[in-house]
């Protein structure tokens, strides 16, 4: 039956969008509302998510020539035909897509896969800005949202447009302490999410509800109507229970409005339940048009705050603006906030630049002409909108009309901008050199210049250059010290400076800006780690502790509760520490954090859980970290800080918890996904990615998130990771040519050598993998990363049946670097019994340490049955524990 028909048929039942706005009014107080909210599959199609008649389509033409044999040609008629008289055991025409879905993908694992993928990195429309506003605890229409959808497009609208976390029920046991009366906005996913292998997608998955989840729908459907979007009502779960609730006149006092597009197509099922009474139909244009609407009429146009247009909320209300599925031209409503969200962002790029023009001369903006200040707005709009040659060539033009030598200053610099962008070196260097032929003294047109310069050994030799003109200036004896850092860690050969010159120039920063805003004490903690990195003999051993405690020491004694006093007590180089330290360092951020302002907390939050990530990292003998993970899960200092959810280390730290405690899998993947969706999340790339890639299993996602974070990181760590991710992929010319691209961008060198011959293992080129480390292990300066080069190339002698060098795998296990290198030097030496109990002590540490040893071959080759059968992702007969 189409819409004509039904409006035919049901004249009487049909009700209005207006009749919808006065039932929403008849609330009794303004956070009590009468209705909640069903959204089906249409709900999600304007943010990108394929609609369940276009899977089905594609998925009917490819079982169909699968099953017949026959070409697809483009006749629906003859093809359902078909699969009614030929294969009627399994199809279905009443719920064709569970069907269709179920014979695709034969494993709920599969499945799962499928919808993940097409749900991964949607964004919600702006329909769901609305229905958020109109969710705010203090002046609320709707209470419960109920969704047949594994998307998680309404969570994220009020993570990115409220301050109220809503409470999301995504599987059976999570819904029966959800309480009626909770203020909180209430998200319940009738067939479960995405990240769980339980969705419920199939003929027979769909044919009844989970107890609890039902008995909820029952218990919230006597106090409340019911308004449809964008389902059909094509499965039996829900269609049974709205039928059977209604039979009672204690359910539903306030009615069910079905929510219908003109184009739709009426199910039987839906047809026979609008006939029932308390039942209406609402002819829409779209769940968009219909939350637009719906807003104006009951809350006026869309609140926009000044703070609205930020990281991912950017993205988003961007997506608002192209309007790609043209919703401005259905709902004057809709257009009406979109030309408000347009004005709003022109507001703030001139808000941006007039502070930017203030803060980088008191005097420019009572200088600057109406033609100027238009000028540099157009310029910005255009690097915003990504048009980069065309702000270029208008930069271009400005510098050399200006006049005026102060906006010319501010012109050329929009062109080093630009041109940094476009990776455009040369002309990046000359625009400095104007800058520096205007103002020779400036330092900072130095330090631009030089960053012009690929090679950092000529970098390092043109800031030498520039010694006697600016020794007395601490920020360029900070960025020529790190500069020459990077070189010493990126060189394969003689470095332009020695670690000892490195630390002259930090201390002489030290003497001529001792406070602690000046990131030399950072910068100093980095160079003796690199100095100690080898660090086995006592004497050194004592030497470094004793220069990184005169370091906290001189920091204590100007102020001890400084955000860089703490980086120094929770930098690396400070790890040599036993159990006392390490909780003595968490008394003292957790005293500190007591007394911080809010701002002050989040950053002292992050070094809390950070610590405690570490504590899994540390590998320390006698150490068991858990009973610290498990009070610090249950302490008050994480029950009452509200801004813990939006902080990566958190998310990193309870995803382990739940791993290495709960042993519960897929809350461990749930958290590690929130942990990369936070602003935070790029200080935590190669964690995360590590996760996704060997223990989740997921290098899409991986490479998502690492796309995501992308203008946070450098390209060196861009580069590192994403060939990482080619490298599981198995598209080794690419992760070959990123880690030479991650190389050049300054990748340290040691890395760079590590990271290549495990490439070529994968390929099993193993002659490759011998001459490589025989040329070039005399170049690397790490012992941990000297081990890891030696027992490839002698793993690689032996997959060529070559004798092995056992005296040096026996000096690795006296060195004692690590238990993970101890485990691949006993399987080399053919040690099993002493490899086995390795293995059985890192996954007694740490669960994830199974699924890093999968993907090493060292360790697999010998050990996979083993491994595979201790893996929690791998073996599905595992006690998972749920909250």
């Amino acid at each position: 039956m189409n819409f004509s028909e039904l409006q035919e048929e049901l004249k009487h039942k049909e009700r209005t969008i207006k009749d919808l706005v006065e039932y929403l009014k008849t609330r009794t107080v303004k956070s009590n509302p009468n209705y909640n909210l069903l959204l089906g599959a249409g709900a999600s199609v304007t943010s990108g998510i394929n609609s369940a008649q276009d899977l089905v389509k594609e998925w009917r033409k490819e079982i169909y020539s699968l099953l017949s044999g026959e070409d697809y040609q483009d006749n629906d008629e003859e093809v359902r035909n078909y699969l009614l008289t030929k294969q009627g055991h399994w199809y279905s025409e009443l719920n064709e897509y569970s069907a269709l879905f179920e014979k695709k993908f034969d494993l709920p694992s599969q499945r799962r896969r499928f919808v993940e993928r097409e749900v991964d990195d949607k964004k919600p429309s702006i329909g769901y800005a609305y229905l958020v506003s109109m969710s705010n605890a203090n002046d609320r229409y709707f209470d419960t949202i109920y969704t047949t959808n594994f998307d998680d497009l309404i969570n994220e609208a009020f993570y990115q447009f409220s301050h109220n976390r809503p409470l999301v029920c995504a599987h059976d046991s999570s819904v029966r302490s959800l309480s009626i009366s909770s203020t909180r906005p209430k998200i319940i996913k009738l067939h479960g999410d995405y990240l769980f292998d339980d969705i419920k997608s199939t003929l027979r998955e769909t044919e009844s509800l989970e107890s609890n989840i039902k008995n909820k729908f029952i218990e919230f459907s006597k106090e409340y109507g019911l308004i449809v979007v964008g389902y059909a009502g094509n499965d039996r779960s829900i269609m049974d229970v709205l039928n059977h609730l209604l039979k009672s006149d204690d359910y539903f006092k306030n009615g069910i409005y079905w929510c219908i597009r003109e184009g739709d197509t009426i199910s039987p099922e839906l047809r026979k339940l609008l006939w029932k009474d308390r039942v209406y139909f609402v002819s829409i244009r779209g769940f968009d048009e219909l939350m637009a609407e719906l807003h104006h009429q009951l809350k006026k146009e869309l609140p926009i705050k000044d703070n609205f247009v930020e990281s991912k909320q950017e993205i988003i209300l961007r997506s608002f603006q192209e309007d790609k599925f043209k919703l401005s031209d259905s709902s004057k409503y809709i257009k009406k906030d979109i030309d408000n969200l347009l004005k709003h962002k022109n507001n703030i790029v001139i808000s941006d630049l007039i502070r930017e023009l203030a803060s980088s001369d008191d005097k420019l903006i009572d200088d600057i002409s109406e033609s100027e200040f238009k000028n540099l707005l157009e310029i910005d709009a255009k690097i915003k909108s990504k048009h980069l040659k065309d702000a270029l060539e208008l930069a271009r033009g400005q510098v050399e009309k200006s006049k005026n030598t102060t906006i010319k200053i501010r012109y050329i610099k929009k062109v080093i901008y630009i041109l940094r962008e476009l990776n455009d070196i040369n002309e990046w260097g000359n625009y400095c050199d104007k800058l520096i032929e205007i103002d020779s003294n400036n330092v900072e047109y130095y330090l631009a210049k030089s960053e012009s310069i690929i090679s950092l050994y000529a970098r390092c030799e043109y800031l030498k250059s520039l010694s006697d003109k600016f020794s007395h200036v601490y920020k360029f004896n900070n960025f020529f010290a790190k500069t020459a850092l990077n070189e010493i860690k990126n060189t394969n050969g003689i470095s332009f400076y020695s670690i000892d010159n490195v630390i002259d120039l930090i201390e002489k920063s030290l003497v001529l800006e001792p406070s602690l805003s000046n990131v030399a004490w950072n910068i100093l903690c980095d160079a003796y780690s690199m100095k100690y990195s080898n660090c086995f003999d006592h004497k050194e051993m004592k030497e470094c502790d004793g220069k990184v405690s005169d370091l906290l020491e001189k920091a204590d004694g100007i102020n001890n509760k400084h955000i860089t006093y703490f980086q120094i007590l929770t930098h690396s180089v400070n790890r040599r520490i036993d159990q006392s330290k390490i909780i003595k360092i968490i008394d003292e951020l957790k005293e500190c954090f007591n007394i911080s302002s809010i701002s002050k907390k989040k950053f002292i939050f992050d070094l809390i859980c950070g610590e405690h990530i570490d504590m899994l990292d540390k590998r320390m003998d006698n150490f068991d970290y858990k009973p610290y993970y498990r009070e610090f899960y249950n302490s008050d200092l994480i029950i009452s800080y509200k801004d813990k959810e939006k902080t990566a280390a958190y998310n990193i730290f309870i995803s382990l918890y739940y791993l290495n405690i709960e042993l519960n899998v897929d809350l461990f993947k749930k958290y590690i996904i929130e942990a990369s969706r936070c602003d935070d999340a790029a200080g935590y790339t190669g964690k995360i990615i590590n996760y996704m890639c060997d223990v989740i299993g997921d290098f899409e996602l991986a490479l998502t998130f690492l796309n995501d974070v992308k203008n946070q990181i450098s390209d060196d760590v861009y580069y590192y990771w994403s060939a990482n991710i080619a490298l599981i992929k198995k598209d080794y010319r690419k992760a070959k040519d990123d880690l030479d691209r991650a190389l050049k961008e300054g990748r340290s060198y040691d890395e760079y050598l590590v990271c290549k011959s495990f490439i070529l293992i994968h390929e099993e080129e193993y002659n490759q993998v011998i001459a490589l480390v025989n040329e070039k292990i005399d170049t690397v300066k790490d012992f941990e990363n000297q081990s890891i080069l030696t027992l490839n190339r002698e793993f690689s002698s032996k997959k060529l049946n070559r004798k092995i060098k056992e005296t040096e795998i026996r000096n690795i296990i006296g060195r004692n670097i690590s238990d993970n290198l101890n485990l691949c030097c006993n399987i080399l030496l053919n040690n099993e019994n002493a490899a086995l109990r390795l293995i059985e002590k890192e996954q007694k540490r740490d669960q994830s340490s199974i699924e890093t040893f999968l993907r090493w071959p060292i360790v697999s080759d010998r050990f996979y049955s083993e491994l595979n059968s201790r893996s929690l992702f791998r073996n599905d007969s595992t006690n998972v524990v749920n909250l």
